[in-house]
């Protein structure tokens, strides 16, 4: 059997928060605009300030295009999903 948990983070800071509290995470789905600062931001401090190199960071990016419909704006949301291998990127190797 394979398990799975998953958690949902507000903010990046909230993420950050939950990693340094010595909290695990294997794989992360992190989107590169947030609210307050950059999913790449927070990827970098992951690597270079937690010192991890071992969790898998998938990058998204959700897109929105404005759409005019009669005097109207229409959010259209499209999904593009960017995998990056960070650790090749950030590696301090």
């Amino acid at each position: 059997d394979l398990r799975l948990d998953t958690e949902i983070w507000s903010t990046g800071e909230a993420l950050v928060d939950y990693l340094e509290d010595g909290n695990a995470i294997d794989l992360l789905f992190l989107d590169i605009d947030l609210i307050t600062t950059s999913g790449v931001d927070i990827g970098q401090y992951i690597r270079h300030r937690l010192n991890n190199y071992s969790m898998e960071i998938v990058f998204m990016c959700l897109l929105r295009r404005i759409m005019q419909s009669r005097n109207e704006q229409q959010i259209v949301p499209s999904v593009a999903l960017i995998i990056v291998p960070i650790i090749s990127i950030w590696s301090t190797a």
